[in-house]
């Protein structure tokens, strides 16, 4: 297998982990109405799941940025795949405030692992083509 196949291959599996990626926070905020009306939860409330969507992706994005070059690419990546799969089953099997909560935490912090591990990624894959790719 040639080097310029592989590298494709990794970009096109990056360029798909973030379309899920965008496609959680689509997602999660399309769910924000049925979660209130199904949980009977406040708007207080349904601020704070919304929010955890999304502060976890920076908080996530910070943390483990920086770790990239030590702990690696692939455990970054294999790691948010952990996260979503616990993410969306806190949200699937929830029962209250909490596991909503948590759960959306849980699958922002995958966002960001997969924005944090993808970026260098595709960087490295093409250092001649940053603009470009």
């Amino acid at each position: 297998m040639s080097q310029e196949y592989k590298a494709t291959k990794l970009f096109v599996g990056s360029c798909v982990a973030l379309i899920a990626t965008a496609m959680t926070f689509a997602v999660l905020s399309a769910i924000m109405n049925p979660l209130k009306q199904q949980f009977l939860l406040t708007n207080e409330q349904v601020g704070y799941i919304g929010g955890a969507g999304l502060w976890g992706f920076p908080i996530s994005i910070l943390i483990f940025g920086p770790l990239c070059s030590v702990l690696g690419i692939r455990f970054l990546l294999r790691l948010a795949f952990v996260f979503f799969i616990s993410g969306i089953s806190l949200m699937i099997l929830a029962q209250n405030f909490w596991m909503l909560f948590f759960g959306a935490l849980t699958i922002a912090f995958a966002n960001g692992l997969v924005e944090g591990a993808c970026n260098p990624l595709v960087a490295t894959l093409y250092p001649d083509r940053k603009t470009e790719k």
